[in-house]
């Protein structure tokens, strides 16, 4: 069921009222009140079993069958769902389940091959000493994804609709179809590169940096939600971490933008559901309207 689907939803938990049925429990939050259980894995043996093909850091083609404000819930097989959970994402940082933060860089690149010798140098140094200044973890990921043009032709197109001569009206209808039929008889793939940077509010700051990497940064796992407080005196620390990083990029040579909230969205969407985003843009999120209302979900 995907996330609009809540009235569905609601309408079978309600069959369920009175029955018995066989659960496994998670995990249990005490401080918060909550048991956390699933009627899915009442048969962890036949769960292992579909388990034991998936690996660590593996990519996997999934279905997303919902997008909901704390995740997105994907499909990978039949009878085996999971959830990207993701609390908030909030002024261009993610918050995770756990109040841990991450904010993301986009990095262009150099072509190192077209460099001399002296410049390959420079550039290996200038590295080695970016990433010996760092005393916290960092993430670089590099995303392949066939080249979407799909905005610049929205925005062509709008272009045109202005344009009161007949002649350049054609010309650059001309031009649209030429460049939409061009891009879809050619594999053009782009490369995108990301740098994710963690910050921790239960870190110590007495732990060695490889101590850190081991704990991966997990943070203060069932922690409540965030107070406005602390979230703008967590973000100046973790504000402080991407200054550093992105002045260590630049000094390579390297152009670095923080990624907004928006387009962290596109970035989760187009990630996790790469076929639907190719035809189903996501729309901006300043643009969405949020309905109150007393009705559960």
């Amino acid at each position: 069921m995907l996330d609009s689907d809540k009235d569905k939803i609601l309408k079978e938990l309600k069959k369920l009222v009175g029955q018995q049925i066989s659960v496994m429990i998670i995990s249990t939050l005490p401080k918060e009140g909550k048991l956390i259980f699933s009627e899915k894995d009442n048969n962890p043996e036949e769960k292992k079993e579909i388990l034991r093909k998936y690996h660590i850091g593996e990519d996997l083609d999934c279905t997303v069958a919902g997008l909901v404000d704390f995740g997105v819930f994907v499909k990978l097989e039949d009878g085996l769902e999971g959830l990207v959970h993701i609390s908030e994402l909030r002024d261009g940082i993610v918050i995770l389940q756990d109040s841990t933060m991450r904010c993301v860089l986009m990095i262009s690149s150099v072509n190192f091959a077209l460099k001399s010798e002296e410049e390959q140098n420079a550039i290996i140094y200038a590295y080695q000493d970016f990433i010996n200044s760092l005393d916290f973890p960092i993430q670089l990921t590099v995303s392949s994804r066939k080249m979407d043009i799909t905005p610049y032709l929205e925005e062509v197109k709008h272009l045109r609709d202005l344009q009161k001569n007949e002649l350049l009206h054609l010309q650059m209808t001309e031009y649209i179809n030429f460049v939409s039929e061009l891009v879809k008889g050619s594999n053009i793939m782009t490369k995108t590169f990301f740098v994710t940077i963690p910050f921790s509010v239960s870190q110590d700051k007495k732990e060695g940096f490889f101590s850190r990497i081991g704990k991966g940064a997990k943070g203060a796992v069932g922690k409540g939600k965030m107070s406005d407080i602390e979230f703008e005196h967590n973000k100046t620390q973790v504000m402080h971490r991407v200054e550093q990083v992105a002045m260590g990029l630049r000094g390579i040579g390297l152009r670095v933008v923080p990624l907004k909230t928006q387009e962290l969205l596109e970035l989760f969407y187009n990630y996790f559901n790469p076929n639907t985003s190719r035809n189903q843009r996501l729309r901006n999120v300043d643009k969405l309207t949020i309905q109150e209302t007393d009705k559960p979900l």
